[in-house]
């Protein structure tokens, strides 16, 4: 599948580049998927990712009614609602464009993604065991 993602400029790669691994993992009865990738960050031990429209081929905003918790607490208190990297930086979330949220978070986070009246969704972002490593998923 061809991917439409947009650029932008920040201090990590904000959005995968064309080569770029992506780990998607499909969200049950929506038509999203939540694409995981490096993003710069590896070095930090961390991974970047959004959400993706299935149905349109792009990266969109986080819905209103949806809230990313990392419910182990690995990039904060246990059961806390992340930020996007934007608003970490502060910039308010109310001037980002479309698709151009960015979401960040340490390898090995269970990261659950709520959707008011709907069931939870949960994946884990893969660990690596060394950085000049392949994945390895836990």
């Amino acid at each position: 599948m061809l991917l439409k993602r947009l650029s932008s400029s920040c201090r990590f790669q904000c959005k995968p580049k064309e080569g770029d691994e992506i780990i998607s993992h499909k969200v049950p009865g929506s038509k999203y998927t939540v694409s995981v990738w490096n993003g710069g960050v590896a070095q930090y031990r961390g991974w970047c990712f959004d959400l993706f429209d299935v149905s349109t081929g792009t990266t969109v905003n986080l819905p209103r009614d949806f809230a990313f918790i990392d419910v182990r607490g690995v990039a904060g208190p246990a059961r806390s609602k992340l930020l996007i990297l934007e608003e970490r930086m502060g910039i308010p979330r109310v001037e980002m464009q479309p698709g151009m949220e960015n979401w960040s978070a340490p390898e090995g986070s269970k990261i659950v993604l709520e959707h008011k009246g709907h069931a939870s969704f949960e994946f884990t972002l893969p660990v690596r065991i060394a950085l000049d490593q392949p994945v390895q998923f836990v």
